[in-house]
């Protein structure tokens, strides 16, 4: 029983911890996919993950520190404008001492990390680059949140394209290989790419509440349909165009494999549950088209080839299933269900009719 207890307090804080720093928003959709970057960089360089695992571990590290730093920030600044709407922020009511010290708290790993990055001056730039991206953006009088456009490349820079660009100079370094200089402009072109698409959704989905607290946000500025424009025929192009070409540069037959999976999981969740995959505007029931591709398959590919290649890599296979469970949960949920009910229940009418 006291086992029993110990464990539910423990979960108890981690629920608490996850609130706070947000994790069940960024965690998986884009920590998953820097990590099948890295995967991917290293695929291309021909190095065997087994022999990176130390490299990743500082990858996740470094990258996790920033993404709830960064959190933190923008619920600080956005404290008054959630209230005003009644949106979740997990640092309301939270005293200033406790506000600072989880500042703190993530700035003493920052640190540690910018120091054993010296030597290093690309990737140093690039990642001390993402922290002041986020000041930039949450913290007045600056705040690019509310300077329209900037906004948007802010968010879309700090969440996406830099911590992408590092996954690659970092897998470069510690192979001790050059990267490619194609491959450095696709990831960037990808990323950047995902992230406007994603930040635009989001200003999109918050429209309302930041006209109502005066967020003079890139979607109050200028209207939903150039944010649905601009992601449909600019963002979204681009951002295809570039992961294919990343594609033939890895030359991973698995990654359009899996590709013709997901998207078929998509239109059977269309055509039995009416999930819509849309590329920007949300709507009532809808899904983040490639979200689930990004976080669950692409990794996946390099995993199982480098698993296929090297026996030993699959226990790589399985702690990154374990640090990202949900996507290939929902996946396998979502395709038992459809297997189990929806397609033989239709064909059972059919043949009735």
């Amino acid at each position: 029983m006291k086992n029993l207890g110990a464990i539910n307090l423990l979960f108890i804080r981690l629920q608490k911890l996850a609130t706070i720093t947000r994790s069940n928003e960024w965690w998986a959709s884009k920590g998953s996919p820097v990590l099948a970057t890295a995967y991917a960089t290293a695929s291309i360089l021909n190095i065997p993950l087994v022999s990176l695992w130390n490299s990743l571990i500082f990858l996740l590290i470094s990258l996790t520190v920033v993404a709830i730093y960064a959190h933190l920030l923008n619920d600080i600044s956005d404290q008054d404008e959630d209230l005003i709407v009644g949106k979740s922020n997990g640092l309301a009511g939270r005293s200033k001492s406790f506000k600072g010290i989880a500042i703190i708290l993530c700035l003493f790993p920052g640190l540690l990390v910018i120091g054993c990055l010296i030597k290093l001056p690309l990737a140093l730039a690039i990642y001390i680059s993402n922290w002041l991206i986020f000041i930039c953006y949450s913290i007045p009088p600056i705040r690019l949140k509310q300077r329209g456009f900037l906004g948007v490349l802010a968010d879309a820079t700090g969440a996406h394209l830099l911590p992408n660009l590092f996954a690659v100079v970092w897998i470069a370094h510690a192979s001790e290989q050059k990267i490619p200089l194609l491959w450095i402009i696709l990831v960037g072109i990808w990323s950047l790419a995902t992230g406007l698409r994603g930040i635009l959704w989001h200003q999109i989905k918050d429209i309302e509440n930041d006209r109502l607290t005066g967020v003079n946000t890139f979607a109050v500025q200028t209207s939903i349909k150039t944010l649905k424009g601009l992601g449909q025929w600019v963002v979204f192009p681009l951002e295809v165009i570039a992961f294919t070409g990343m594609v033939i540069i890895c030359g991973n037959y698995l990654l359009i494999i899996f590709l013709l999976i997901h998207l078929v999981t998509q239109w059977l969740r269309y055509h039995f549950w009416q999930i819509n995959s849309i590329i920007v505007a949300p709507v009532s029931s809808d899904s983040m088209l490639l979200e689930e591709y990004y976080a669950l398959f692409y990794p996946l590919a390099f995993l199982v080839s480098a698993a296929w290649q090297n026996p030993l890599n699959l226990i790589f296979s399985g702690i990154h299933l374990i640090l990202y469970p949900n996507h290939l949960r929902w996946w396998l949920r979502d395709i038992h269900g459809l297997l189990r009910w929806e397609i033989p229940n239709y064909f059972s009418k059919f043949q009735k009719s």
